[in-house]
């Protein structure tokens, strides 16, 4: 059976990154039609996106609990 990936990885947290940049660079490119300005803001999108998910992924609790049990005892 395969490996199951992680939805917590940093590949898969700066593929997401990658999309919301090129999708806001997109649309910056409509708006603008300026390669400097376009070029910002898809690279600070890429950063809010790739750092959030990096802090939340850090402030997440890693719970110990076995599959089946309840969580309250």
């Amino acid at each position: 059976m395969a490996k199951a990936k992680s939805a917590t990885s940093l590949l898969s947290m700066a593929k997401l990154g990658l999309v919301a940049g090129v999708f806001s660079g997109i649309i910056a490119w409509g708006a603008l039609r300026d390669w400097n300005k376009t070029l910002f803001v898809a690279g600070a999108a890429f950063l809010i996106v790739a750092i959030g998910f990096l802090v939340m992924n850090a402030l997440a609790k890693d719970e110990n609990v076995k599959p089946g049990e309840p969580r309250l005892k």
